[in-house]
């Protein structure tokens, strides 16, 4: 029924609360999108470790400290914000500089940062 009520309207307010649109139609996609773009984020900032890219996000994020500290209810968030999404930012400068769309075309508002939080200690703690 949540799907069959997906399909048949449009919301608009996704962006708000979801990864993506797919993701509000009900819970158990709504996890797995999230986990799903969890596991997307994480293996971004982990090549662009490997290949020892490093933004800083005081350039991109006002307001945001680089302390690496991270609070121990929501561990992710601060490397999403510091890390990935500077790096986000740079290949999406860099597609457009090619004239191609963006390589990361994805908002992550507060809501979906905690969600990937929850992931990331639940992920966590059964592995």
């Amino acid at each position: 029924t949540a799907l069959q009520r997906h399909y048949q309207t449009n919301r608009t307010d996704w962006p708000s609360s979801h990864v993506s649109a797919y993701a509000s139609s009900q819970p158990l996609e709504d996890w797995a999108e999230t986990v799903a773009h969890y596991l997307l984020v994480l293996d971004g900032m982990e090549t662009a470790q490997a290949w020892g890219l490093s933004l800083s996000a005081s350039s991109v994020f006002s307001g945001i400290s680089d302390s690496g500290s991270q609070s121990p209810s929501f561990p992710f968030s601060p490397r999403v914000t510091q890390h990935w999404l500077p790096t986000a930012r740079f290949l999406n400068a860099m597609s457009r500089s090619l004239g191609l769309r963006d390589s990361y075309a994805y908002l992550i508002p507060e809501p979906v940062l905690k969600k990937m939080d929850f992931v990331d200690v639940t992920l966590r703690h059964v592995s």
